[in-house]
């Protein structure tokens, strides 16, 4: 697969700045290939010595398939496969030098690569042939094992994006970018188990606005208090957590705004870890009274339907991020969940219009499977309960659970 061909590497530097100029000499001299040459040696010297672009300064050879440049293959060794016949210069019409132990390919492969025109011949038969390497089969190279930036670049940017100076020593979001670009594919997830100040967030944001990828990130952030005088605080910054929220926020709008044209998903969802929203059962004999006058509603006091909802989701082992859908059925809220796999109610006083709803719902939505999940203190009697199951499974629905 070419997406896994390109994890752990990184797009050489450059490479469309030499394409535009290639474009513009083929215009200029056609199918002179031996100028275009020429100019692209001219043009990699118009550079500093400083300039990634060039690295690729030995890709300064032209052919009707592109940029390329004549690669070594002679043998490493001497084994009885490799070729040593002599190659017949196409002009001079003379045998060619060989390398010394050969070449480093078959007869038959030899003869594969000069029918698709991929031997560089020299000026005359005095030149050993080369390969051609084309730039276009070469854009990825390893990464480098170190990334080096001036840190004070990122922290100006944060400074700017959220109006103040609220975190000391950002990490820098085109760093990560680079990274992340060069170890993830295309719907990758991305966790980093200390957010900070939310910058492995804003890369990926601004990668996908880039190129179109769908990659997810979790950012994970204790609610460690900032120090009161810090500006952060001064700015109404209590905790890192409310910085990282906040600098997605703003990094997602900002990415937004400059990407007008495209469709861009910057929305993200926020959890505390806290415990369960249900009241466990502790089964101790000596306090068995208590615990079923708690047991009369076993939701904890406190907690709201999207707790729960969420609380739902991860018991079932669904993603969190998964199309949740919010209607009003008979004056009761009902969520679907992954597109009518999972209808959640957990109102009170749940009425037969209710598993009516649902069931008319299911049908709109004709989801693969479906199942359906009541608070079970939500029904008034038993006999609501079994009403509601029977009505949903008119509809088809066998699987109805409560809580």
């Amino acid at each position: 697969d070419i997406e896994d061909q390109k994890l752990f590497k990184e797009k050489k530097e450059g490479l469309e700045i030499i394409y535009k100029k290639e474009e513009e000499l083929r215009k200029k001299y056609n199918l002179n290939f031996i100028e275009i040459g020429k100019e692209l040696k001219k043009f990699y010297k118009s550079f500093p010595e400083n300039n990634p672009i060039l690295r690729n300064k030995h890709y300064c050879f032209v052919d009707s398939k592109g940029v390329y440049f004549p690669d070594n293959v002679s043998a490493p060794d001497k084994p009885e496969t490799r070729s040593k016949r002599a190659l017949i210069h196409p002009l001079t019409k003379k045998p060619c030098l060989v390398p010394a132990m050969g070449w480093r390919y078959s007869e038959s492969t030899i003869d594969k690569l000069i029918e698709e025109d991929r031997i560089h011949f020299g000026e005359d038969e005095k030149k050993v042939p080369c390969y051609k390497r084309y730039l276009k089969e070469t854009e990825f190279e390893s990464m480098s094992s170190v990334f080096y930036k001036d840190g004070r670049g990122a922290s100006k940017r944060l400074s700017i994006l959220m109006e103040n100076k609220v975190f000391d020593f950002p990490k820098d979001e085109s760093i990560l970018k680079k990274f992340i670009n060069s170890v993830t594919l295309n719907n990758d997830i991305i966790l980093d188990f200390f957010a900070g100040s939310g910058t492995t967030a804003h890369a990926v944001m601004q990668l996908n606005a880039e190129d179109g990828n769908t990659r997810k990130c979790i950012s994970v952030q204790l609610p460690e208090p900032t120090d009161e005088k810090s500006e952060a605080f001064k700015a109404g910054y209590k905790t890192i957590a409310e910085i990282t929220k906040e600098r997605i926020r703003r990094a997602g709008e900002k990415i937004k705004n400059e990407n007008k044209d495209k469709k861009v998903d910057i929305g993200f969802k926020a959890f505390k870890l806290d415990s369960s929203n249900i009241q466990a059962w502790d089964g101790n004999p000596d306090s068995l009274e208590e615990q079923l006058d708690a047991f009369a509603d076993n939701i904890k006091q406190g907690r709201s339907e999207e707790d729960i909802l969420f609380e739902i989701l991860l018991k079932y082992g669904l993603d969190l991020t998964v199309p949740i859908e919010e209607k009003t059925i008979a004056s009761k809220k009902v969520y679907s969940v992954g597109l009518g796999t999972l209808f959640i109610c957990l109102a009170d006083g749940i009425t037969p219009q209710v598993s009516e709803g649902i069931g008319a719902w299911k049908q709109e939505l004709k989801p693969t499977i479906c199942r359906v999940i009541f608070k079970d203190t939500g029904f008034q009697s038993d006999k609501d309960k079994t009403n509601a199951m029977q009505i949903l499974k008119r509809f088809g629905i066998e699987e109805v659970n409560s809580i």
